[in-house]
């Protein structure tokens, strides 16, 4: 179903997190605020599906280990391949005793299948994963070309560390199907490393995200109101990878006590902020 275009309403003029009021929308913001909303509804139609085959909502609790790491990857793929990358990939038969199995990562143009594990996690097992999830999908979900396959197009990734401060987050293919993450040391990477995020700027970021998740009507508008005012943030944030600005904000949220219901909530503000920021 297509998004519905978008149409400037102030529904709440004294909402923080609209920020300067006085600013109002350009015939230009509207315009990209429609397209980002078009093409994100394209893109969660198969995210909220349901059903076997697709990729799907499957979240974990932010506060578990390794949860946040997950997140990254997966959304930071999603936003790289808004049309054939898949999350939680749900296949029939492939789970631990039998039943569903989510595969981490799915691309359905290119068949391919990845894990995503810790580089503690024998490279030798999650292979063994992701064949199980070849195997099952091949009897159950018929890709769109060719055969289903151990994912091999995954390029090393570092980003800021979402939980340690300081460190750094190497993202790797280790093998065919299997990527892994682990915590480095600045020296320890031949990467060009991101800039973390100035202080001033994360605290003036942390303000924005905690008023937003606690209103997310009208959200493009909000984001877009604000990045306009804020054109340090833009700058900032177009030159950041979508991995470092969901870390950000989803930890932003996680202070809140948010549970699992609203975990969802925090890679929406993440990918339309990243979003509405490169467009502008």
């Amino acid at each position: 179903m297509p998004a519905k275009p978008f149409i400037p309403v102030d529904d709440n003029p004294d909402d923080p997190a609209e920020g300067n009021t006085s600013y109002q929308l350009t015939a230009e913001d509207v315009e990209i605020i429609n397209t980002v909303r078009t093409e994100n509804a394209e893109a969660d139609a198969f995210i909220n599906n349901p059903t076997d085959c697709y990729g799907t909502n499957r979240m974990g609790n932010v506060k578990f280990r390794g949860t946040i790491e997950h997140w990254m990857i997966q959304y930071e793929y999603l936003v790289e391949h808004p049309f054939d990358g898949k999350r939680e990939y749900s296949i029939p038969g492939s789970g631990p005793t039998g039943g569903r199995g989510f595969a981490d990562i799915v691309n359905t143009g290119s068949s391919e299948m990845f894990e995503i594990k810790p580089n503690s996690i024998s490279t030798t097992v999650a292979q063994t994963e992701v064949d199980n999830y070849i195997d099952h999908a091949e009897r159950s979900c018929p890709p769109l070309t060719g055969k289903w396959q151990r994912g091999y197009n995954y390029p090393t990734k570092v980003w800021p560390h979402p939980t340690q401060i300081g460190k750094f987050l190497k993202v790797e293919l280790a093998a065919e199907g299997v990527i892994k993450y682990e915590p480095i040391e600045a020296y320890e990477s031949p990467y060009t490393l991101p800039v973390f995020m100035p202080e001033t700027y994360a605290k003036k970021l942390m303000n924005f995200v905690q008023s937003l998740a606690q209103n997310t009507a009208n959200l493009e508008a909000k984001i877009v109101m604000y990045l306009r005012q804020h054109p340090e943030m833009v700058t900032y944030i177009k030159a950041a990878a979508i991995g470092v600005v969901i870390a950000t904000i989803v930890e932003d949220i996680a202070t809140l006590g948010a549970g699992i219901a609203d975990d969802w909530a925090s890679f929406i503000i993440a990918r339309t902020m990243w979003r509405l920021a490169a467009a502008i």
